[in-house]
């Protein structure tokens, strides 16, 4: 009923900020992240659902275009070959949440902010040990 979905929303304001932050991020498909983009998001969503409470519109999911960005990383050319496979892009992903899309010779990382930070962090180790043979 309605008035359980209400006393459930309003359940989660009493929530620790930690578990709104970790539940925020799996709603968002991130994880939890330091920065000004978490605190936007947050911001969007209170305001979203306070309106609603009160007796407003739906609260509107989150515009994806502010949520995600993208980040393009140079892959050296003599590893791009060996590194630009649909196992390598699966792995990543699975890792670290961010879509990898291969674009010779870059990779093209998009997701949240941390979730690229972390898909750098991963590439990069992969394309240093990739230089030790």
């Amino acid at each position: 009923s309605m008035e359980s979905a209400i006393a459930r929303v309003r359940g989660l304001f009493q929530l620790s900020v930690d578990r709104r932050d970790a539940m925020l991020a799996h709603f968002c498909g991130g994880r939890p992240h330091e920065g000004g983009s978490q605190a936007q998001i947050k911001r969007h969503l209170l305001q979203k659902s306070a309106a609603f409470l009160m007796g407003g519109a739906p609260p509107a999911a989150p515009n994806p275009v502010t949520l995600h960005t993208k980040k393009t990383i140079k892959v050296p050319e003599e590893q791009s070959a060996c590194l630009m496979a649909v196992r390598t892009r699966q792995l990543l992903a699975e890792a670290t949440g961010a879509e990898i899309d291969w674009e010779p010779p870059s990779a093209v990382l998009r997701g949240m902010p941390a979730q690229i930070a972390e898909a750098e962090k991963l590439l990069g180790r992969v394309m240093k040990h990739c230089l030790w043979g």
